[in-house]
């Protein structure tokens, strides 16, 4: 079994035999077709060979074979003057070519390919009759040729091209009838149209393969590979519980069928479902969930191996894979148990912490190289287990002979020479990369550099940024390790403008070589904003270097908040037309200090810049107290003391500097990490608390969020529901006060008639959005905002609308109107605890359905200030006062004029994305 990348790769490429045998001179495609000469039967029969011939060299993964019998077909083609033939193994050319790291001579045969098939059907237009279309045999090739063209745009980042690619490719399908195709195109769409932020549109289509999928007159093979292939796409798209749900269905369906053949592959996918599952349970704290689905997911790796014990003596591929899998995800586990205290305590979490596990799956993985013959398949399953050896490495084990660096070095070594043998460069980059890590933990300088640089110049001539970034970032430590700045800050440039190029690609990624966010991307971007702002005692980072770490540190927000999208938000090009009222202050955590940045409105005035330092632990103990503190309602000298201590780290060194531009009147805050659970407007000078002087807005990534005035009559919708309810496993109390609030402010703005209780659906929410044509939405219901899109929702009456699915009838509703959604207001919700990322969640919702901005909760307000807040802050709003500044005045009503004096009631309300 391949990797998730080439599984979908080979979806609808066709059975090359059987097309070719269609293209004979015999075959009624080829006779619908009076205007290409046909050679003998005999060359032809050759021709269609040798495709045949590649295409079963590139299933093999023995692409060099295929590019040799290829172009052998091809030029066999030319000769007999067959330009449909030709075309097609073009086609095949080029995605072999691709797989050979050859991009150039690719492209070159995919438009030879295209441009074979757009003369052919300009000829079989201008000289058929007109009653007559173009042939079938013509729609044939051209289906394959605009399928292979997308897989190449789609692997080279060129989303709009791929998805435009398969929509031809699906059309042409629909009209031959070939329903395989057809699903698989219309599957691929829906990975382009994701990567492109499409998300509605590609749930959509997502939704219509599913319907098809259930007709009852379908091949059982060809539903059984639709729903595999659905299940995958879903995961890839970051749909990780439809992904599960298809998988199972498509387990269940084999069986049934007894299309035994498939289950192995299918299994595999769900485990690694499961684990993803699993991983974002872990990010947001639910590590009960997450050993629930880890366990699922090593269950589905065993049943895989063991299932391929039963099927002979000797090792297969597919239990190989299984056990690499359950192998990363135990030494995964390994690494969870040490550094994270809370995991210990989760019940059952010590059985799935086995360290003889680790040494079991070593050992039994081991003993299988010399029963697989060489293919690029066993060649990554080795990369991967070489991985796995690197991660065990130095040993503690008490059999260490697979752990001496002599012995993975001589496993590396050999897996170079076979790369080389099947003219795989990128296994080769793979291998090199790895044997300088493998000397980076050495503190072997030399050799990790000369690896390294032979790894990243692979990389380079592949344009394979994917694994090059890597590479960069690899020599940068080397480098830095060796005290060379210069060219330490030179290689993280490399790796982090390499990172920029294909950030979305890392979902795509071969699962044999890709890794998690977090240790993929973000400590990247911090080792590089560390470096930037080095500096001696007594000096400050120049102008440029604090310029470079605030983009940086923006472009970890942009890559966070695609991760929760699963979706490329693109380079924002938009310039922040500068607010003369606001500056904007970046914290930025980095290992052993804290940094503050300050912007102030006038772009002629330099970055003000602080450093305290505090190590990044300590920081997130204090921010994560103070949050503990905040949610208790009896713990406010606490919170002030706890307030006051960051106030000091982040405000009071900006104190005098922001006394002189008296007219910035509000704070914009880029938060990072722990910081993002604390509402700003609580901190405390010692007398004042901060919102007593500014107005306080948060906005990840600000050319998201260009700042632009609020309409002066908005046209607004409010709904909510507010009786207790069971849905699901999860309860939710009753909401006070929804009527008061809903009725407050239906009182002092242009708002329509509530939807309120039963009415309350997503049907019924689509519908008035759509009919409304509102600038505006209030929403009074509970709600959870987190770091992982399933566990981000609103309630509705009987059901949950998941983040995607809001987002997605918000967006639905300014297709239809054409009227921006200025204002999302999400009154009685909340924000996960234990996720720092939580409040992407808010800015994900924001920035998926187009809203400019997002007012809701860090944790749940009590019902009676919430509605009397919510009804002040739009009373603010209609009075022509910016939505920073409602709110201020809104929170000071509660405090000076209801006396609300605990932070508790008062402090967790959150205004995301434009402050105007």
């Amino acid at each position: 079994m391949r990797s998730t990348l080439h599984k979908i790769g080979l979806w609808c490429l066709g059975l090359s035999v059987a097309l070719l045998i269609h293209l004979l001179p015999n075959s009624s495609l080829l006779a619908s077709s009076q205007n290409y000469r046909v050679s003998t039967h005999h060359a032809t029969q050759n021709g269609a060979i040798l495709v045949a011939q590649g295409r079963e060299y590139y299933d093999a993964t023995q692409y060099d074979n295929a590019v040799q019998v290829l172009e052998q077909a091809v030029t066999a083609f030319d000769h007999e003057q067959l330009p449909l033939n030709r075309a097609l193994a073009l086609s095949y050319l080029a995605l072999s070519q691709h797989r050979l790291g050859q991009r150039d001579a690719a492209q070159t045969s995919i438009q030879t390919s295209r441009s074979i098939v757009s003369v052919l059907q300009t000829t079989s237009l201008a000289t058929s009759p007109p009653s007559e279309t173009i042939p079938a045999s013509v729609k044939v090739v051209r289906a394959k040729v605009w399928n292979a063209s997308g897989h190449l745009h789609l692997a080279w980042g060129q989303y709009e091209k791929a998805a435009e690619s398969w929509r031809q490719s699906e059309a042409d399908y629909r009209d031959i009838n070939d329903t395989v195709g057809q699903i698989g195109s219309q599957i691929n769409q829906a990975q382009a149209m994701q990567s492109l932020g499409q998300i509605a549109q590609a749930s959509n289509l997502l939704e219509r393969i599913a319907e098809t999928l259930e007709d009852t007159t379908l091949e059982p093979h060809i539903k059984a590979l639709g729903l595999w292939k659905l299940g995958t796409t879903y995961r890839l798209t970051g749909s990780l519980a439809q992904s599960q749900t298809k998988l199972e269905e498509c387990l269940e369906f084999i069986q049934d069928a007894q299309l035994s053949s498939l289950q192995n592959a299918v299994e595999l996918d769900l485990g690694n479902t499961n684990r993803a599952i699993g991983e974002r349970a872990i990010a947001i704290g639910k590590f009960q969930k997450a050993n629930d689905y880890f366990q699922q997911a090593i269950s589905a790796y065993e049943n895989v191996y063991r299932h391929a014990e039963r099927e002979g003596d000797r090792p297969s591929i597919n239990r190989v894979r299984a056990q690499l899998n359950h192998l990363s995800l135990a030494l995964d586990i390994n690494d969870l148990s040490h550094s994270t205290s809370q995991i210990i305590s989760a019940p059952a979490w010590e059985i799935l912490h086995n360290p003889a596990t680790i040494q079991y799956l070593t050992q039994s993985i081991q003993s299988t190289w010399s029963h697989l013959s060489l293919s690029r398949d066993t060649l990554y399953a080795r990369l991967n287990f070489a991985h796995s050896l690197i991660r065990q490495f130095p040993p503690s084990s008490d059999d260490p002979s697979l752990f001496e660096e002599e012995a993975i070095a001589q496993f590396l070594e050999t897996i170079i020479q076979d790369a080389q043998t099947l003219r795989d460069p990128k296994a080769e980059s793979l291998a090199l990369g790895r044997l300088g890590n493998l000397h980076e933990q050495q503190h072997e300088w030399d050799e990790a550099q000369l690896f390294t640089e032979q790894a990243l110049a692979i990389s380079q001539r592949m344009h394979a940024n994917e694994i090059g970034y890597r590479w960069a970032w690899q020599l940068g430590r080397i480098l830095n390790a060796q005290e060379q700045e210069e060219e330490t800050l030179t290689a993280y440039k490399t790796a982090v403008e390499r990172l920029e190029t294909v950030r979305n690609d890392l979902r795509f990624v071969d699962t044999d070589v890709q890794f998690s966010f977090r240790d993929a991307v973000e400590p990247l971007y911090r080792e590089y904003v560390d470096m930037l702002l080095r500096h001696e005692n007594g000096e400050v980072p120049s102008q440029d270097s604090l310029k470079q770490a605030v983009r940086r540190i923006d472009d970890l927000q942009l890559t966070e908040l695609e991760n929760f999208l699963s979706c490329d938000l693109g380079d924002p090009s938009t310039l922040v037309t500068p607010d003369p009222s606001a500056a904007i202050v970046h914290p930025i955590l980095l290992a052993d200090r804290l940094i503050v940045i300050l912007e102030l409105p006038d772009e002629n005035q330099p970055l003000a810049f602080h450093e305290h330092p505090i190590s990044r632990e300590d920081v997130e103990a204090k921010l994560n107290s103070m949050r503990r503190n905040l949610r208790a309602p009896d713990r406010t000298p606490d919170v002030i003391a706890n307030a006051q201590t960051i106030y000091q780290w982040i405000i009071e060194p900006f104190n005098s500097l922001l006394e002189e531009w008296p007219q910035v009147n509000t704070l914009v805050f880029v938060l990072d990490g722990a910081f993002r659970n604390i509402p700003m407007a609580v901190l405390h000078d010692g007398e004042h608390y901060l919102l007593e002087h500014y107005a306080v807005a948060i906005a990840p990534r600000l050319e998201l969020f260009n700042p632009q005035p609020l309409s002066k009559n908005l046209r607004i919708f409010t709904g909510g529901i507010g009786e207790p309810q069971m849905i699901g496993e999860q309860r939710f109390i009753e909401i006070e006060y929804l009527v008061d609030e809903l009725d407050g402010i239906r009182k002092v703005n242009n708002a329509v008639s509530p939807l309120l209780g039963d009415n309350f659906t997503q049907e019924q929410l689509q519908q008035h959005l759509n009919a409304g044509n509102f600038s505006a939405i209030h929403i009074k219901t509970h709600g959870v905002f987190s770091s992982d899109p399933d566990e981000t929702f609103i309630v509705a009456f009987n059901e949950l609308i998941r983040s995607r699915d809001l987002g997605n009838l918000i967006q639905a509703s300014i297709r239809q109107n054409e009227t921006p959604i200025e204002l999302l207001v999400l009154s009685a919700c909340a924000t996960a605890q234990g996720d720092n990322r939580a409040v992407l969640g808010l800015a994900g919702v924001a920035v998926q359905a187009g809203v400019q901005s997002t007012l809701s909760t860090l944790w749940e307000a009590q019902d009676l200030p919430n509605t009397q807040l919510m009804i002040r802050f739009h009373e603010e709003l209609a009075d022509g006062k910016s939505r920073a500044e409602a709110l201020r005045l809104a929170q000071l009503y509660l405090i000076t004029d209801l006396e609300y004096l605990a932070p508790h009631l008062w402090a967790p309300y959150v205004l995301v994305g434009n402050w105007l």
